[in-house]
C-alpha cells in the first residue's frame, strides 16, 4: 500500500514556483519581441514565364546576390544596369548535364564557403532564381548518387524522399541568412477535383508544392492582368478566388490584393527597413 502511494506521488510533477513561471514567460516574450524587431523579410514569389519574377529582383534592397538556376533568366533587360553598376551580383548555376550532374554539388560547396567567409553579410538581399531549376538539378544529383543514372535513369520513390528532405534542409538554411531572402519559382495549372476547377500551384513535386510555401513569411504571385487600357504587370499578395492563391502575413491590413511589383515599396508600407547596404564597388 505504501509502495503504491509512493508511485502515485511520483507521477505528480513538482509544483513550479510562481517566480519561475513568470521568469520563463518573460524570457519567451523577450525572445519573441527581439525576433519581431529584426523584421528580416523573406518571400516565395511564384509566376508563369514572362510575368516579371526576375525583373522584380531589381526592386529589392541593394546590393542583391542572385544564385541563378534559370537559363538566361538574368539576361532580363531590367537587371542589366544594376549588374553593370555592381548592385546585383549573379552567380551562374544555369546549366547542368543530366548524364554528368555537377551543378548542385558545386552550388552546395560555394554556398558553404560564402557563408564561412561572411560573403552574405555584405548583401541586403539574397535571391534564388528559380526554385524550379534548383529542384531539377538537385534531383539529377540524387539520381546519380543512387545509381539509377546507370540503370533505367528513372528516379525511384526513395529518390523523391531524399529530394524532399534535401530541399527542406537547404531552404531552411537559406532562410537563416543575415539578409532579406527572395526565392522565385514557376507555376503550373492543375485540376482541383474537390473544387472542380483549374488552380495555379508551384511547379514542384506534389509534396514539395504543399510544404515549401509554408516555410516562407510571404507567398506572392507575379501576374499580368487587364488594365484600363493595356495589360499590366502586377504583384498579387492576397488570395483572389480559388484559382490564384497568394498569402501575406505582414500586409494583411496594409496591402491591396494587387500591388505594383516593387519590393521596397511594399516593405515601406509595413514599416520594414528599406535602406540599402553600402555599395560593394
Amino acid at each position: 500500500m505504501e509502495q503504491a502511494k509512493v508511485l502515485e506521488q511520483a507521477k505528480v510533477p513538482a509544483k513550479v514556483s510562481e517566480d519561475a513561471v513568470l521568469k520563463r514567460a518573460s524570457d519567451l516574450r523577450t525572445k519573441q519581441l527581439e525576433r519581431m524587431q529584426l523584421k528580416r523579410f523573406n518571400g516565395l514569389v511564384l509566376g508563369q514565364k514572362g510575368t516579371g519574377k526576375t525583373r522584380l529582383l531589381s526592386t529589392c534592397r541593394l546590393p542583391v546576390c542572385i544564385d541563378s538556376f534559370d537559363p538566361f533568366g538574368t539576361q532580363t533587360a531590367a537587371l542589366r544596369p544594376f549588374i553593370e553598376r555592381g548592385d546585383i551580383i549573379v552567380c551562374d548555376y544555369e546549366y547542368d548535364d543530366w548524364n554528368n550532374p555537377v551543378t548542385y554539388d558545386r552550388w552546395s560547396k560555394d554556398f558553404t564557403a560564402r557563408k564561412r567567409e561572411g560573403f552574405f553579410d555584405r548583401f541586403a538581399t539574397y535571391a534564388l532564381d528559380s526554385l524550379s531549376g534548383f529542384v531539377r538539378y538537385v534531383l539529377y544529383y540524387i539520381i546519380k548518387l543512387s545509381g539509377h543514372q546507370k540503370t533505367d535513369k528513372t528516379p525511384g520513390i526513395a529518390d523523391y524522399q531524399v529530394l524532399y528532405m534535401t530541399m527542406m534542409d537547404e531552404l531552411n538554411e537559406i532562410l537563416q541568412l543575415p539578409c532579406d531572402v527572395i526565392v522565385t519559382g514557376h507555376l503550373q495549372m492543375e485540376k482541383d477535383d474537390l473544387l472542380n476547377t483549374m488552380v495555379a500551384v508551384p511547379n514542384l513535386t506534389p509534396k514539395l508544392s504543399v510544404e515549401v510555401p509554408s516555410l516562407f513569411l510571404e507567398q506572392w504571385l507575379t501576374r499580368i492582368v487587364k488594365g484600363a487600357k493595356d495589360d499590366e504587370y502586377k504583384l498579387q499578395v492576397k488570395p483572389d478566388g480559388v484559382k490564384w492563391h497568394a498569402e501575406t502575413r505582414i500586409g494583411e491590413f496594409k496591402f491591396n490584393t494587387y500591388e505594383e511589383p516593387n519590393i521596397k515599396m511594399l516593405l515601406k508600407k509595413v514599416g520594414y527597413d528599406v535602406s540599402d547596404k553600402p555599395k560593394l564597388f
